[in-house]
């Protein structure tokens, strides 16, 4: 007979392999646990999750899974269940766990299919707890927010003495082209420091959103004058395909242009010499749909879950000497889903790539 060690006996009539399988499973490092599908109760759970919610084995047994993640999560939850009933794998990442003396944690979330134990289907959820991760990338934050804004005011100094002195007379056109540069250069730092503000905002939870009445057309056509000058170094050219009926919709104007100019700012940088960019818009039931392809190169399949990381830039970016801070995706991500829609891309030869955001209509 196989001994359990310290994982405690809760069924019966078990075969050998699922034996085997609970001795395995309590020594698993990761928190762990198996809940009934139809009463979300907890059957059994490894000690290393009993460690994390601060519960003996024998008040685990008695908990549900509703018990452990707090109330304003189990909606989120519900659809994963549903998701995994189906037969799919979850992964639920940055969820707050709610621990025996209501403290919260956070852990990324791996969940199964339903198996069967002892005539009973059950759901595997496996907690990796990223607490410590989460509390690293807070002390980041709140150093790059600090930093940018003591940066902030000494670079629009800059700013205003440069462009003084470019309109000064006197000036050969030499000094003029030093200053040019100097003015770009200071230009490029000042909107890195505007999108690490962006950043820290959004992941701090404190991106506003004003939705109102927006003529969506309109700011697409505001978004393709502002990539003018981008589009007349690489002698590029931009069509617009409209082929659906838009409507005003209700959204925050200020997020959708961010989103849009970010992306299309990304395929200018991307899109080839004398080439196209397209712009797309259409429609389905629910929502507009706003495409951006650029005929430019690849995303490797190796970085595709990469493209809206922060900091993310592309091996392409070198080849195609792109100097950039690795936020606008990022940012263009926050905007879109901040506005009810969301944002994705496609990448296939001969028609490059293609990032897509929608707008509830």
């Amino acid at each position: 007979m196989i001994k359990t060690g310290k994982f405690q006996e809760i069924m019966t009539g078990e075969t050998e392999a699922e034996k085997n399988f609970r001795l395995f499973f309590d020594y698993i490092p990761d928190g762990a646990l198996l809940a009934e599908v139809k009463t979300k109760k907890i059957g059994f759970a490894n000690q290393a999750i009993c460690r994390m919610l601060g519960v003996s084995q024998a008040e685990i047994k008695r908990m549900s899974l509703t018990d452990i993640h707090p109330r304003e999560n189990l909606a989120y939850l519900s659809e994963q269940f549903d998701k995994m009933a189906r037969g799919k794998l979850s992964s639920i990442k940055n969820i707050p766990v709610r621990r025996k003396n209501k403290s919260i944690f956070y852990a990324d979330i791996a969940a199964s299919p339903p198996v069967t134990f002892g005539g009973k289907k059950y759901f595997m959820e496996v907690f990796r707890d990223i607490t410590h991760e989460k509390e690293l990338d807070q002390a980041e934050n709140d150093f790059l927010s600090l930093a940018s804004h003591q940066l902030r005011t000494p670079l629009s100094a800059s700013k205003w003495i440069l462009e003084m002195m470019l309109q000064s007379g006197g000036l050969s056109d030499k000094q003029k082209e030093y200053l040019g540069d100097l003015v770009a250069s200071n230009d490029r730092l000042i909107s890195l420091v505007n999108g690490l503000l962006d950043a820290t905002r959004i992941e701090a939870g404190e991106m506003a959103v004003n939705k109102k009445q927006t003529d969506l057309v309109e700011l697409i056509l505001v978004a393709t004058r502002l990539a003018r000058p981008n589009l007349e170094k690489k002698k590029q050219k931009i069509n617009l395909l409209v082929t659906a009926k838009v409507k005003p919709a209700i959204i925050d104007p200020m997020l959708f242009s961010e989103s849009l100019n970010n992306i299309l700012n990304n395929a200018c940088n991307f899109a080839p010499k004398n080439g196209n960019i397209d712009i797309l818009v259409k429609a389905d039931r629910k929502n507009y749909i706003i495409g951006v392809r650029n005929f430019g190169p690849l995303i490797p399949k190796t970085e595709q879950d990469k493209v809206f990381s922060k900091f993310y830039r592309g091996h392409n970016a070198k080849n195609y000497q792109y100097v950039g801070s690795g936020l606008g995706l990022f940012i263009a991500k926050a905007a879109v889903e901040a506005n009810g829609g969301r944002i994705w891309f496609e990448s296939t030869p001969k028609r490059g790539t293609t990032f897509y955001l929608t707008i509830p209509k």
